[in-house]
């Protein structure tokens, strides 16, 4: 497997030193303090790059070679291995960065709540009456929209592709909870030929708006201005050629284009097309601008290297819609009875299958710090197959930064075939964090995509007889963490798929599979890691040392997560960060 050019693994690899063999850390902060602590290195045990038959049983709780008790990020004055090892920090995924709780209020808190006899009988369409109540509250300056326990039966209205939109900023649509907290609000979309539509577009309306974010001719790209330097390494702070027109607080754009170079890099020659590869893009908050040192500082580091050869520059995209809720509802869509559902079938005009194609019970686009919460599917009541969904679960599109996916708890799409249908948990934007969540009997549960997906992070999350793996799918998603991921009767799949998907080529780097886990009764291999550069695997349970396919991959781990410290990377970065603001 080709793990990238000589001059692009040069350019990642940051100067450090490997831990030495047996260290013993006395950790004082760690949950687990009264035990020794053991980093384990590769001179002894799994810090080895793609062996997963050799492991021996850890005996106390271990350590990450690359994650010792006084790790620090690169940008903050870490070190990588001398091979080009490091993680990333993860600890800015969700809302806010996780810097404060997702609120339950916003704007200016007004209030419309709807009558459940009246809009949630089950019987009247309860289209038009919530979306005016979204637009009232919209008008009066941001709110919540109450939506009492019951059945509100739905479809998109006219010409729209949505049944229903939440448009402005400051708002959450918020539906009732039953004893056990579980969602008493159950939306019922009625319509079964949703063909490209959504049941809730929270931001934009415009399918495929998130192409506006990058430097792209007829986008937005305000106050463009050039990088200066290189950035071979994590960093927040960006040499420009000029900061006029920056001021803290101000949304950025830091792009490159896939050069012929870049390409080569990476033996993509043949793979990511133009027309499908848009480019890397990080989207950052300007903290601060020197205009006598010409740098921008920005709130969350970079997560791959920059280079002057492929024109990186920043800029101003569109403004972007903050603070949109969505809480205690479950969605249900009505069955498609069309003929025709099979994987080439949804290239056939009249078919079940291009009646269903893309359809999405929720869409999220050109939104920062917004969230959706205790959300789940269900089977409505006039479904003959046991189907909760006609396609698409969650859709986070690549215009979107710093969202939370909170209990949620997805399963069941009708269509499952080609052309990107049944993904449960769809991850194409930045920084996002989902946590306490499953996906269950969809083509991809849960599935990264695009250059524009980085920093990403899945904590406590559960896939579920998937039809295929968890996948990266395609055009280097880097720098994403999965992290105490349970994967029952699926697997978890991190490779470079070179023509398939029109030329997905490799699919990720630096990313890092902490603690995952994987039924026992599942015979096969749950784990393929085969990342360009570095992609890290860490820990798993409930196979021993086997099912893991990591081959030139760092490897540590297998079968003992279960004396892991920490057992969370996210949380014990997140705590890190907490006590150390000013990383």
């Amino acid at each position: 497997m080709q793990k990238g050019s000589a001059a692009l693994l040069a350019a990642v690899s940051m100067a450090g030193v490997a831990y030495a063999a047996a260290t013993v850390f006395d950790d004082s902060n760690d949950a687990m303090a009264s035990d020794a602590v053991v980093v384990v290195p590769s001179a002894t045990q799994p810090a080895i790059a793609g062996s997963a038959s050799s492991f021996e049983v850890a005996a106390a709780a271990w350590r990450s070679a690359l994650y010792p008790t006084d790790w620090l990020p690169l940008h903050a004055g870490g070190a990588a291995t001398s091979d080009g090892k490091f993680l990333h920090d993860f600890s800015y995924a969700g809302y806010l960065e996780g810097s404060v709780p997702i609120p339950t209020t916003v704007g200016a808190n007004a209030v419309r709540t709807l009558a459940a006899s009246t809009w949630g009988n089950g019987t009247s369409d309860a289209t038009t009456g919530i979306q005016q109540a979204i637009d009232q509250v919209c008008a009066g300056g941001g709110g919540t929209v109450n939506l009492g326990a019951g059945t509100y039966r739905i479809r998109p209205q006219g010409s729209n592709d949505y049944a229903l939109r939440m448009p402005c900023r400051d708002l959450i649509v918020r539906g009732a909870v039953d004893s056990a907290g579980l969602p008493a609000t159950f939306l019922f979309n009625d319509e079964p030929v949703m063909r490209g539509k959504r049941v809730i577009v929270m931001g934009e309306s415009t399918r495929g708006i998130y192409a506006t974010l990058f430097d792209k001719p007829g986008n937005v790209a305000n106050n463009k201005v050039a990088i200066t330097q290189d950035l071979l390494r994590p960093t927040r702070t960006i040499p420009v050629a000029s900061t006029t027109g920056y001021s803290p607080g101000d949304y950025v754009a830091i792009t490159f284009d896939w050069s012929d170079a870049f390409k080569a890099d990476h033996g993509m020659q043949q793979y990511w097309p133009v027309e499908k590869v848009q480019g890397m893009l990080f989207y950052r908050r300007v903290l601060s601008a020197d205009a006598t040192a010409k740098t921008v500082t920005v709130d969350i580091p970079l997560r791959y290297p920059v280079k002057l050869r492929d024109n990186p520059r920043m800029y101003e995209p569109r403004a972007y819609f903050a603070n949109l809720g969505l809480e205690n509802v479950s969605i249900g869509m009505r069955e498609n009875n069309t003929s025709g559902t099979g994987d080439n079938d949804v290239y056939t005009a009249g078919t079940g299958a291009w009646e269903m194609d893309q359809a999405t019970a929720v869409q999220v686009v050109l939104a920062r710090h917004s969230w959706i919460r205790n959300v789940r599917s269900h089977r409505p009541s006039v479904n003959a197959r046991d189907v909760h969904l006609l396609s698409n679960g969650i859709h986070i599109t690549a215009s979107t930064r710093s969202l939370t996916v909170q209990n949620v708890h997805l399963a069941k799409p009708q269509y499952r075939g080609f052309n990107g249908n049944g993904y449960l948990i769809y991850l194409d934007g930045a920084e996002t964090l989902v946590r306490d969540s499953s996906a269950t009997a969809g083509r991809h549960n849960f599935l990264w995509t695009g250059a524009s997906t980085s920093g990403n992070v899945i904590y406590m999350t559960r896939s579920i007889n998937g039809r295929l793996e968890d996948d990266f799918h395609g055009y280097l998603s880097p720098a994403n963490l999965v992290d105490n991921h349970y994967l029952q009767n699926t697997r978890l799949n991190s490779i470079n798929r070179q023509a398939d998907s029109n030329g997905a080529g490799h699919t990720s780097s630096q990313s890092v599979f902490w603690n995952t886990r994987g039924n026992p009764e599942w015979t096969l291999t749950y784990i393929r890691s085969q990342q360009f550069g570095w992609g890290y695997v860490i820990g798993t349970q409930g196979r021993g040392t086997g099912g893991v396919d990591a081959t030139g991959d760092h490897v540590e781990g297998l079968g003992i997560g279960a004396d892991l410290q920490p057992q969370s990377l996210y949380l014990d970065q997140k705590a890190k960060r907490d006590a150390n603001p000013n990383y």
